[in-house]
């Protein structure tokens, strides 16, 4: 079961960086709803929306590919875990935080015994850091049951500044992020999908929208006009008609219930006074969640720089829309690139020698449908290869 942060459905525009003097850390956090909890927020946001964990899951799967070209069978820490399976741990969190942390244990030789995947959501940087490459970490931290006195502290990974006998101790922290321009993001990760976290709660609501439809049998929302106005007036010890008609609707629609009532059951003095019932049909609520879920869909996918084709929505280009499909195609490519490029450099900082990641072929991830559509020139485009001048219905054979 997984462990909710605080509220955070407001003012999510801005993240300053402020120390906290009770845990001897900078915050991780936005203006007052996250607590320091930013990263724990990220897990709860992307693991709630369906399009998010679409993005992620095909974000790993390219990351990963077929493995390191080289050494991917090589053995990184004590309890037998092969580089391969590193990098399945380091893709997963880079996808979510933008940034990994892994745990490095060293001999008193100085040489690498041990190489592991650290939660990153645990780790601060500690208001001494740039001092003395000191990290804080407690395995609360920006959750609630949160203590300041459970907080230990490593170092980073070789800063010459930092204590060599505690290092060797307990191990010391690779923690692998690109610094941007601001306080903030000097200091922390900011994943590029931040700015949209609005789409990623929409989506978890929309989805709880379709659960709750289908709970309860797709019945229709219900606009209720009364004849007359029913009083507002209280009797001694008794509910006027009015707040009846309000516990009705509230049953009816599932408002602080726990299961939603099937029938709406009104209350009529006479025939005069018998509820006119209005209701939007199936077909034109259905429509406005399906227009807004491809809505937010597209937005999420275009935060994650995924094309929405790879995540399953294939419906084949328009006409002048496909120049924009091999757009989004190289994009994806390219942020591949540079994750894989990271996830390297760190291998190649704890273990030396050269570790270069496979690659899969795009090409063949793109819906037939849609592949159609595709001229050769666009086709080459997506692949990397150069145009050339064939007649664009004569479509390339990939294999």
């Amino acid at each position: 079961m997984k462990a909710k942060a605080y509220n955070t459905t407001k003012n999510f525009a801005a993240v300053p960086v402020r120390e906290d003097t009770s845990g001897g850390f900078f915050a991780y956090e936005k203006p007052t709803s996250t607590r320091n909890g930013l990263p724990v927020c990220l897990i709860d946001w992307t693991e709630d929306s369906p399009t998010a964990q679409a993005c992620i899951d095909k974000i790993r799967e390219f990351v990963i590919a077929d493995g390191f070209s080289e050494n991917g069978d090589q053995q990184v820490d004590l309890m037998g875990t092969t580089a391969n399976e590193l990098l399945m741990q380091l893709a997963f969190q880079q996808s979510v935080f933008d940034a990994f942390s892994l745990k490095i244990g060293k001999s008193r030789k100085k040489s690498v015994r041990d190489a592991r995947i650290f939660p990153f959501e645990w780790l601060r940087k500690s208001k001494d850091y740039d001092e003395n490459g000191t990290f804080v970490y407690n395995r609360k931290m920006g959750m609630p049951g949160y203590r300041p006195q459970d907080n230990k502290r490593i170092a980073e990974y070789n800063n010459p500044n930092a204590d060599r006998k505690s290092a060797i101790a307990d191990g010391e922290i690779l923690y692998s992020f690109t610094q941007d321009v601001g306080e903030f993001r000097r200091l922390y990760p900011l994943p590029s999908y931040y700015a949209g976290i609005g789409y990623l709660q929409a989506d978890a609501l929309l989805a709880k929208i379709e659960h709750e439809n289908a709970a309860n049998g797709f019945l229709p929302p219900t606009i209720l006009t009364t004849i007359p106005e029913p009083s507002i007036e209280r009797g001694e010890g008794k509910l006027s008609p009015l707040v009846l008609l309000q516990n009705e609707v509230k049953k009816f629609l599932g408002i602080g219930v726990q299961k939603r009532s099937r029938v709406l059951h009104l209350f009529a003095n006479s025939k005069d006074d018998i509820a006119d019932l209005k209701t939007f049909g199936e077909e034109i609520q259905m429509g406005i969640i399906d227009k807004a879920t491809e809505r937010i869909m597209t937005r999420i996918c275009m935060m994650f720089n995924v094309p929405p084709v790879l995540i399953g929505k294939s419906t084949p280009g328009k006409q002048g829309e496909n120049q924009e499909l091999v757009n989004q195609m190289k994009l994806f490519q390219r942020s591949v690139k540079t994750r894989q490029m990271k996830i390297s450099q760190a291998m190649v900082k704890v273990f030396g020698g050269e570790w270069p990641i496979t690659k899969l072929d795009i090409i063949k991830f793109i819906p037939s449908q849609v592949f159609e559509v595709l001229t050769d020139n666009e086709i080459r485009q997506i692949a990397d290869f150069e145009p050339v001048e064939l007649d664009e219905y004569n479509k390339i054979n990939v294999q």
